[in-house]
């Protein structure tokens, strides 16, 4: 078995990289909704909604942190 390097996948390269989901993920922090977070993350909703379909683990990641935010808004209102 030979070991060839992995070609490059054809057409434009993604939009969303990995500075830009560090953006994201800063902004959903701060307890932003998905249109400020792509404003801050300079990046359209479209490529981030598309983003996510390419990339399930990312969308899944990105839910668990909204949702942990929202648990933390309820303890500290209880």
């Amino acid at each position: 078995m030979t070991n060839t390097p992995l070609k490059p996948k054809p057409g434009r390269p993604t939009v969303v990289t990995q500075s830009v989901i560090d953006k994201l993920e800063q902004a959903f922090i701060v307890d932003a909704n998905v249109t400020q977070a792509c404003f801050t993350a300079e990046v359209t909703r479209e490529s981030y909604y598309l983003s996510s379909n390419d990339n399930l683990s990312k969308l899944t990641a990105f839910k668990q942190l909204l949702e942990a935010l929202a648990l933390k808004k309820v303890d500290c209102f209880e």
